[in-house]
């Protein structure tokens, strides 16, 4: 029986071998191993007083379309996946409950181009306020 591997080499492993593989998926800049250029997130950010009801960002030049993910910052799984040809996306109404007042979420953007490759990307966080009725 082989040795076990030892968990710090069985990790390094892992995180080499995903980031070879998103290097070849489309993920980062032009230039291989360059993060791609930033989206400039407008809404929601920050602390806000009511469940958000859009998200929007600047347009950004060459993409055909966006996916957008939202997430509450402590979870592993995205709350709403989406993809828009419009640098803005409407809250879903039967969306709107997965956002809780007092979590901190998470939002991203990424700019796709004609052929699905990642050519922009921006994040940021926003807090409904507590308190904050549900609807």
């Amino acid at each position: 029986m082989p040795p076990a591997t030892p968990p710090r080499i069985a990790s390094a492993a892992l995180v080499l071998a995903l980031g070879a593989a998103l290097a070849g998926c489309g993920h980062g800049g032009k230039d291989a191993g360059q993060p791609p250029p930033l989206i400039t997130l407008e809404v929601p950010k920050g602390e806000v007083r009511g469940l958000p009801e859009l998200f929007s960002w600047r347009p950004f030049a060459g993409a055909v379309s966006y996916r957008v993910t939202i997430s509450d910052a402590d979870t592993v799984w995205p709350l709403i996946l989406a993809t828009t040809a419009e640098a803005r996306l409407p809250m879903p109404a039967g969306k709107r409950g997965a956002i809780r007042p007092g979590r901190i979420h998470e939002w991203s953007v990424e700019a796709l181009d004609a052929r699905g490759t990642v050519i922009g990307s921006g994040t940021v966080r926003f807090w409904v306020a507590a308190g904050t009725p549900q609807r």
